[in-house]
């Protein structure tokens, strides 16, 4: 993707990206497998009301209902080259969390993480 095409305000009526979403995706769609924990195929008609929110790689923040092309959710910080979820199980935002670890030494107080 050259660096010069990614902003979604810049003109390119050419662009045309690959679809992909991930075998294991397919396979967890929570409509077809019970305890599929992916969303089904096709976007859900719930995703053009559902406020969701994505923070920016400039610590900006993006609200999804203004990102919808043909009812599909596109990545807020520009084109990418591909259209699907990749490897991500939800079509809009997908949240995640990272926890970490840490304590005090009991000796030292030094900061340790596991």
């Amino acid at each position: 993707m050259p660096d010069d095409k990614v902003a979604w305000e810049t003109a390119w009526p050419e662009y045309s990206p690959m679809p992909f979403t991930h075998a294991v995706v397919v396979a967890n769609d929570s409509s077809k497998k019970a305890g599929g924990w992916a969303d089904p195929e096709a976007p859900p008609a719930e995703l053009c009301s559902r406020p969701t929110y994505s923070m920016l790689p400039d610590g900006g923040e993006s609200t999804h209902d203004n990102l919808l092309r043909d009812g599909v959710p596109q990545n807020p910080a520009g084109r990418t080259g591909m259209t699907g979820r990749g490897l991500l199980g939800k079509w809009g935002a997908n949240q995640a969390a990272d926890p970490i670890v840490t304590r005090l030494h009991p000796e030292s107080g030094k900061l340790q993480m596991v």
